[in-house]
């Protein structure tokens, strides 16, 4: 689980990289797992991919708002 959230937080799907990295490092820590450190990076890769995402759909969204409200106060 470790090295398929790793290879999904180096793809960008940061959900499923948080998803298999939060069940892979809780499986390393019952010694059920190897690769603990791997399952860490994907986590935070993981949630900067989904940061990142948020923060850029804040932005299209807000310089929508703003193209269209100028566009309405124009006319």
């Amino acid at each position: 689980m470790n090295i398929t959230a790793f290879v999904l937080s180096l793809l960008g799907i940061g959900l499923g990289a948080v998803v298999f990295g939060h069940l892979g490092v809780a499986a390393a820590n019952r010694g059920e797992a190897d690769s603990r450190g791997l399952g860490i990076a994907a986590l935070v890769l993981g949630y900067l991919n989904l940061a990142l995402v948020a923060f850029l759909a804040l932005m299209y969204f807000g310089l929508v708002a703003m193209l269209f409200g100028t566009a309405a106060a124009v006319s």
